[in-house]
C-alpha cells in the first residue's frame, strides 16, 4: 500500500499550473482499487496502492511513534513465476521471545508516558509495531508503510508523499536492514532510532542523515576488544566474523584497532547461517587447526550458534573466546560448555521497575486480541487456543506466564531492553521540546499543533536527559556514549555457565582510563592463569628477535647475540655493541647519557658523519679518549652547548665540525664594564677576589698561603681568560636580554600608588615585546623565545688555529622552507670543501628497488635488479612496478616502451623467399598452361583428360598465390581468407589429381570384353566428381565462417617481450575440419594411385600420380608438429612452406615429364608410343 509517487508506475508531472497522471502499465492489470492521483478543483486526491500490512501491535495517539522488530526470523519464501501478482510478503518460523520483549517493552516506555504528569502531560503518544521477519524486502515494505500511513484515500493541497507519517521510528534490531529502512525514511526527514543497530558505517551522517541509536557503535566496541586483548598480552589470535555488515564492518574496525596495537592475526574467516554446511564446516576446521589460542568472534547470535553446534561435534582444544555484544550475552549459546570462560564487552545491565509485573500480566483478552500474543502463547505452552487443530490440545486457562522461562521472562538482565526503553523516551523528550511549554512551574502542551516529523528530527539531536539513572544523549554522529560491560563466561559449583560482569569499558573516560578490570577472570578449562596467546615466545635478554619470512611481525626466531655483543632486555631487536670494547675512563661518559647504542667511533664504525648533543664536560671527556688513538675522520655535527666553547678548539683531529649556536652579538660598553674593576670593587666581593688570585696567581691579603701578595700592577686587559673574550658573545647577551625583559614587564606594571606584585610582573613579562641592540625580544605562549641560531664550522685559520666561523643561520620566524640559511664556503673534514658522503648504503638507481639488509637500519638495503617485466623510474624505489601488458621494458629497467609487434611481413627476408617461391610457383604452373595449350592436340596432352589437367594446373596456381595471403599484418578479413582460400583451392586440386586417378583405372578396364566402364565415367561425370567434392569444402568453410570466423588477435603469452599479431582460428574444429577434409581425399587419392601403379603402358600417369600423392601426404603429416611447437610468425611460415612444398610435388610430379616429352623428346609424343605396352 505505497503512495504513487514512492512504488507504482505512475509519474505525477507539474504542468502550467495542473497536475496530470501519466499511468505506465508495463503490462499490469488493474484492480478494482486500482491506483490513481484524481484532480480537483482544489484538492488532489491520492490513493493507495497494494495490500496493507496490519501492524503487530498498534494503538491511536495523538502522535503516532512506529516500531519495527524482528518478532518472526524468517521471511516466507515464494517462487514467483512472473504470470501473476506476487503473493503479499509474510512472516514465518517461530517467534523469537526475545524480540517479541523489545516490542512490549516499546509498549510498556509508551504508556508510563502517557500516564506520566511531568513528560507530554495531556499528549497521548500512539504507536504501530510492525514485524520485518529480520529481512531485508519487509523492513523496506515496512518503512514505507510507515511513511504513507493507512489512509486508503486521502486529499492533499501539494503531494502524496507526508500523510499519516509518524513521527519517528524505532528499530531495526540488525544493522543491514536498519540501512534500508534509513534510506528510505531518511528521504523524508522521519528521525529513525535503533536499539541494536550497531555498524560503524551508520554514522556516516552524509548517508544516513535521520538515524540515532541508544547502543554505542562497534567502533567503540571494536576499540575495547582490541584494549581487551593487548591487556592480556595476546599477541596471536584467530578472528572470525558474520558475513553481514555488522560483522564485516565491526571486524574491519577490529583489525584496524588490533594492527595499531601490535597483535598479529593468524586467520580471518567470515560465515553466515545460511552458508552450506561444508563452509561452516571449513571455518571450524580453520579454528581446530590454528596455533593462536585466543578467537575474537565478531558474529550475530544466530551465525555463532550454526558453528559453535558444528565445533560441538568434534571440539578443538582449549580455546579463549573473546565475544562482542552480540553474542556474548546469548543464554542460548553458554550451553557450549567447551566455551566457558569466554569473556567479552556487552551492553550495561539495567533494571527498569514494572517491566517485569508488565511483561507478565498478560490478560486471555489482550492474548487473544492479538495475532502474535496468540501465535506466542500457543508456542509457549503447546497448546491451541481455538479448537483447529486436532494433533493439539487446547488451552485450559491454567497456563501461568510466570512460570515460564524463556527470553520473554527472562528480566534479571535486561540489557537490549533497556536501548529500547531509553530510545522511545528520547523520542518522547523530543516530541515535549517541540509542542511543551513550561509557564509558571506548570508544564502545558499543545497536542492540536500540526507536527512534522523533521521538527522530532532536529529536538532528537539535542536531547540530554536521565531515566532510572541512564544517561541519554546523542553526539553529532546520532551515537550515544560507549560503555560497555566486561562479562566473563564462569561456572558455578553445579557446572552450569552463567554471565559474570567483572569490569567496564567507558568511552566517556580519558585515554588509559576507559578499561577497567574489577574482579578475578576465569578462564578457558577453568583456570585463574591468564592463558598465553602468541606466535613466539619473548626472546630472552642475551638475544634479539630476527623475523620469520613471509609471517606477520608477531612470528620471530631469537638469535643468540654475536661474539663481543649483548641484549639487555627482553624481545630486543638490536645488541648492545661490543662491550668489552669500551675504556674504563669512558662509563662515566655512558652512564651520564644513559646510551649504550652509540656507534663506536674509531674502527667499528662504517658511518662519516657523528652527531653529538652533549654537554661541555662530557665531550671534553670522550674527545680527550679519542685524541690517545684518533679515530678515522669523521664529520662532527655539534649541538650548541659544547659547539661553541674555544677549550673544545685543540681538538685538530675535529677541525671541519659544524654546528648550531645561540647568536653572536655586541654589547656596547660590556667589554670596558668587565675590565674596569678596581682594587676596592675586588675587595669588597669574596667572588672576586677568587676570580683575581686564581687569575693572577697571587694573593690580596697576607698570611695563611704561599701565593706572592699582589703588587698592584696586574692588568687585566692582558689577561687571556673566557671572563675577558668578548669577541663571541653569545650565552651572556641571552642574560643581557634576560635583564631587560624584567626591567620591561615591571615599567609597563609600576604604579607610584600601590605596591607592586611578583603576580604582575608575571602578567606583564609574558607580553613584552621590545628590541635592544637590534636584537627582538618576546615570549611565546610557552615562555619560549622565537629560536635562533648561527650555523658555525670550525675551520682553520692561516696560522693552523681552529677557530669558529658563522656559516649561516636558522631563524624559525620565518617561512617553512626559509629557514634554514647558508652564505658562506664550509670546510669539511680534513679540510676539503666538497661535502662527505655518510650512507649505509649508495642510492639505487632506477631498474632496482631497496631490499633492507636483515638486522640493519632502514638506510642499510641492497639494490636489486627489477624482475622480469618490471620496471622503477626513480633513484631508491622501495617496489618495481609492471609494465603494461603491451609494453616491456628497457635493458636499464627504467621506463616501459611498447613491445615490438611481429608478424611475417613482406618487408624481411624469410617473406621475401617466401614470396619469390610462391609467386615462381604460379608461373611455373602458368607456363605448364601456357604449354600444354600449345601441344593441345598431341597424344600425351589429350591423354587422361586434358580438361582436368588445365583444371588442375588452374587450381596450382590459386594454391601458390593463397600463400601470399599469410604474409603481412593480419586483419579480419585476410585472416577468414588465408585459410578458407587455402582449403578450398587444395581440395579442387587434389580433386582433380583424384579425377585423374580415377580416369586410369576405368580408362584399363574399359579394355576388358564386355566393359563399358567409360560409359559411366566420362568427361561430365569427372566434372560433377569435381564440382561436388569441392562443394564440400566450401559448405564446411562457409560453415566455419559463420560460427566462429578466424580473426586477428595480439598474443602476448608466446613471448614475454613482443607481441605476435596473428589469426586466431575462432574454432579449432572448423580448422582441423578443412584441413581433415583435405587429408581424407588425399589419402584417397593415394590409394587409388597405388592400385593403378602396375598397369601396363608405355606412360601410366598412376605412377606419377602415387608419388606426388607421397610427396603431399609426407609434408601435411609432418606439418602437424611443426605448426603446433612453432611459435610466432614461424606458425604462419611452417604452414606457408607446407603449401608451397605440397603445390611443387603436384606440379613437379605430374605435368614435370609430360613436358619433359613435349619439349625435349617429340619423337615419344605419339599415339604408338604410348600405347606400346613393351
Amino acid at each position: 500500500m505505497l503512495p504513487l509517487c514512492l512504488f507504482e508506475f505512475s509519474k505525477v508531472v507539474a504542468l502550467d499550473g495542473s497536475i496530470y497522471s501519466q499511468k505506465k502499465t508495463a503490462g499490469l492489470t488493474e484492480a478494482g482499487n486500482a491506483a490513481g492521483v484524481f484532480v480537483g478543483l482544489s484538492s488532489l486526491k491520492c490513493s493507495l496502492q497494494g495490500t496493507a500490512y496490519l501492524p503487530a501491535f498498534s494503538m491511536y495517539g495523538d502522535y503516532i511513534i512506529g516500531g519495527v522488530f524482528s518478532i518472526h526470523a524468517n521471511m516466507h519464501m515464494v517462487d514467483n513465476n512472473y504470470t501473476t501478482a506476487p503473493e503479499p510478503l509474510r512472516c514465518s518460523g517461530r517467534i523469537d521471545p526475545r524480540e517479541l520483549r523489545f516490542a512490549r517493552a516499546m509498549i510498556f516506555a509508551i504508556e508510563e508516558i502517557n500516564n506520566n504528569t511531568e513528560l507530554l502531560p495531556g499528549v497521548k503518544l500512539g504507536y504501530q509495531i510492525h514485524d520485518s521477519c529480520a529481512s531485508v524486502p519487509v523492513t523496506v515494505h515496512v518503512a514505507f508503510q510507515l511513511s504513507n500511513g493507512h489512509d486508503p484515500v486521502f486529499y492533499t493541497d501539494n503531494d502524496c508523499s507526508q500523510s499519516g507519517a509518524v513521527m519517528a521510528v524505532i528499530g531495526e534490531s540488525g544493522s543491514t536492514p536498519s540501512i534500508s529502512m534509513s534510506r528510505i525514511i531518511g528521504s523524508f526527514n522521519i528521525p529513525q532510532v535503533s536499539h541494536y543497530a550497531t555498524c560503524a558505517c551508520l554514522s556516516n551522517k552524509k548517508q544516513y542523515p535521520t538515524f540515532f541509536r541508544t547502543i554505542p557503535s562497534d567502533q567503540y566496541q571494536a576499540d575495547a576488544l582490541a584494549k581487551l586483548v593487548k591487556h592480556f598480552g595476546w599477541t596471536w589470535i584467530g578472528a572470525i566474523r558474520s558475513d553481514s555488515d555488522y560483522g564485516n564492518n565491526g571486524m574491519a574496525s577490529f583489525l584496524e584497532a588490533a594492527f595499531r596495537a601490535g597483535i598479529c592475526v593468524e586467520y580471518s574467516e567470515s560465515f553466515y547461517r545460511t552458508n552450506p554446511r561444508s563452509k561452516i564446516q571449513r571455518v571450524a576446521d580453520v579454528i581446530r587447526r590454528s596455533t593462536s589460542t585466543v578467537v575474537v568472534a565478531f558474529a550475530a547470535p544466530g551465525d555463532m550458534k550454526f558453528l559453535l553446534e558444528e565445533l560441538a561435534e568434534d571440539p578443538p582444544p582449549p580455546r579463549q573466546w573473546i565475544g562482542s555484544e552480540a553474542w556474548v550475552t546469548d543464554p542460548h549459546l553458554m550451553s557450549f560448555r567447551f566455551c566457558a570462560g569466554a569473556i567479552g564487552v556487552a551492553i550495561q545491565q539495567s533494571v527498569i521497575p514494572g517491566l517485569r509485573d508488565f511483561l507478565l500480566n498478560l490478560s486471555p483478552s489482550q492474548v487473544t486480541a492479538s495475532s502474535v500474543l496468540t501465535e506466542f502463547w500457543e508456542d509457549a505452552f503447546n497448546c491451541k487456543l481455538k479448537n483447529t487443530d486436532l494433533d493439539m490440545r487446547v488451552c485450559d486457562g491454567t497456563e501461568d506466564i510466570k512460570k515460564l522461562s524463556n527470553p520473554y521472562t527472562e528480566t534479571s538482565q535486561l540489557r537490549i531492553t533497556n536501548m529500547v526503553y531509553k530510545a522511545v523516551y528520547a523520542i518522547a523528550h523530543a516530541i515535549n521540546n517541540v509542542v511543551c511549554r513550561e509557564a509558571n512551574e506548570t508544564i502545558m502542551c499543545d497536542k492540536h499543533i500540526k507536527l512534522e516529523s523533521s521538527q522530532v528530527f532536529s529536538r532528537l539531536k539535542k536531547v540530554n536527559f536521565s531515566r532510572n539513572g541512564y544517561h541519554v544523549s546523542f553526539d553529532v554522529h546520532g551515537d550515544p556514549v560507549a560503555f560497555y560491560e566486561l562479562v566473563n563466561w564462569q561456572k558455578t559449583d553445579n557446572g552450569v555457565t552463567e554471565l559474570v560482569k567483572v569490569g567496564y569499558y567507558d568511552g566517556s573516560l580519558p585515554m588509559g582510563r576507559q578499561f577497567r578490570i574489577n574482579q578475578n577472570l576465569t578462564w578457558l578449562d577453568g583456570s585463574n592463569q591468564v592463558p598465553v596467546s602468541s606466535c613466539s615466545k619473548s626472546c630472552p635478554s642475551g638475544t634479539r628477535k630476527v623475523l620469520q619470512k613471509g609471517k606477520p611481525i608477531c612470528c620471530y626466531d631469537c638469535i643468540p647475540c654475536p661474539e663481543g655483543e649483548i641484549s639487555n632486555m627482553t624481545e630486543s631487536s638490536g645488541q648492545m655493541q661490543k662491550k668489552m670494547l669500551v675504556p674504563p675512563n669512558l662509563w662515566s661518559f655512558f652512564l651520564l647519557t644513559k646510551s649504550c647504542q652509540l656507534s663506536w667511533l674509531r674502527s667499528l664504525s662504517t658511518a662519516t658523519v657523528v652527531v653529538a648533543f652533549a654537554a661541555i664536560g662530557e665531550m671534553k671527556i670522550l674527545l680527550e679518549e679519542l685524541a690517545r688513538n684518533p679515530s678515522p675522520p669523521r664529520q662532527w655535527i655539534g649541538s650548541e652547548a659544547w659547539f661553541t666553547d674555544t677549550d673544545m678548539l685543540r681538538f685538530t683531529f675535529c677541525a671541519g665540525a659544524i654546528g648550531v649556536a645561540i647568536q653572536q652579538s655586541v654589547i656596547p660598553g660590556f667589554r670596558n664594564f668587565l675590565l674596569n674593576l678596581s682594587p676596592s670593587e675586588v675587595d669588597a666581593s669574596f667572588v672576586l677576589t677568587e676570580f683575581w688570585e686564581d687569575a693572577f696567581n697571587c694573593t690580596l691579603r697576607k698570611g695563611g698561603t704561599l701565593k706572592k701578595m699582589c703588587s698592584g700592577n696586574e692588568d687585566m686587559k692582558t689577561l687571556d681568560s673566557p671572563y675577558t673574550e668578548t669577541s663571541q658573545l653569545r650565552i651572556t647577551n641571552m642574560v643581557y636580554k634576560a635583564v631587560y625583559a624584567t626591567a620591561h614587564a615591571i615599567q609597563s606594571a609600576i604604579n607610584k600608588t600601590i605596591r607592586l606584585d611578583s603576580d604582575e610582573i608575571f602578567n606583564e613579562l609574558r607580553k613584552v615585546n621590545f628590541t635592544q641592540n637590534g636584537y627582538h625580544v618576546s615570549f611565546d605562549a610557552n615562555g619560549d623565545p622565537v629560536a635562533f641560531y648561527e650555523l658555525v664550522n670550525w675551520q682553520k685559520n692561516e696560522r693552523g688555529v681552529i677557530e669558529p666561523v658563522t656559516v649561516g643561520y636558522y631563524d624559525a620566524s620565518l617561512p617553512e622552507g626559509q629557514r634554514f640559511r647558508i652564505n658562506r664556503n664550509i670546510t669539511w673534514v680534513e679540510g676539503v670543501l666538497e661535502v662527505p658522503v655518510s650512507v649505509c648504503s649508495e642510492s639505487c638507481p632506477p631498474g632496482t628497488r631497496k631490499v633492507l639488509q636483515k638486522g640493519k637500519p632502514i638506510c642499510c638495503y641492497d639494490c636489486i635488479p627489477c624482475p622480469e617485466g618490471e620496471i622503477s623510474n626513480m633513484t631508491d624505489s622501495p617496489d618495481c612496478i609492471p609494465c603494461p601488458r603491451e609494453f616491456w621494458p628497457n635493458a636499464e629497467k627504467d621506463s616501459c616502451f611498447p613491445k615490438p609487434v611481429e608478424f611475417l611481413s613482406f618487408d624481411e627476408v624469410l617473406g621475401n623467399i617466401l614470396e619469390v617461391f610462391s609467386v615462381s610457383g604460379a608461373c611455373l604452373a602458368i607456363i605448364t598452361a601456357v604449354v600444354f595449350f600449345y601441344h593441345r592436340t598431341t597424344p600425351i596432352v589429350r591423354a587422361n583428360n586434358s580438361e582436368l589437367s588445365f583444371l588442375l594446373l588452374f587450381s596450382l596456381t590459386l594454391c601458390f598465390l593463397c600463400s601470399l595471403t599469410f604474409i603481412g599484418a593480419p586483419s579480419e578479413w585476410s585472416c577468414m581468407l588465408r585459410h578458407t582460400a587455402f582449403g578450398i583451392t587444395f581440395v579442387l586440386c587434389i580433386s582433380c589429381v583424384l579425377g585423374k586417378t580415377i580416369v586410369v583405372l576405368m580408362a584399363f578396364k574399359a579394355t576388358l570384353p564386355g566393359s563399358n566402364a567409360m560409359k559411366w565415367f566420362g568427361p561430365p561425370q569427372q566434372r560433377l566428381t569435381v564440382v561436388c567434392f569441392t562443394f564440400i569444402q566450401v559448405v564446411i568453410c562457409v560453415i566455419w565462417l559463420v560460427v566462429s570466423p578466424p580473426f586477428p588477435v595480439k598474443n602476448l603469452t608466446t613471448f614475454k617481450e613482443k607481441i605476435i599479431l596473428e589469426c586466431a582460428l575462432g574454432s579449432a574444429v572448423g580448422f582441423w575440419a578443412v584441413l581433415g577434409y583435405i587429408g581424407l581425399l588425399a589419402v584417397f587419392c593415394f590409394a587409388l594411385a597405388v592400385l593403378a601403379r602396375k598397369l601396363p603402358d608405355n606412360f601410366n600417369e598412376a605412377k606419377m600420380i602415387t608419388f606426388s600423392m607421397l610427396i603431399f601426404c609426407a609434408v601435411w603429416i609432418t606439418f602437424i608438429p611443426a605448426y603446433i611447437s612453432s611459435p610466432g610468425k614461424f606458425t604462419v611460415a611452417v604452414e606457408i612452406f607446407a603449401i608451397l612444398a605440397s603445390s611443387f610435388g603436384l606440379i613437379l610430379c605430374i605435368f614435370a615429364p609430360k613436358c619433359y616429352i613435349i619439349l625435349l623428346k617429340p619423337e615419344k609424343n605419339t599415339k604408338k608410343y604410348l600405347m606400346n605396352k613393351n
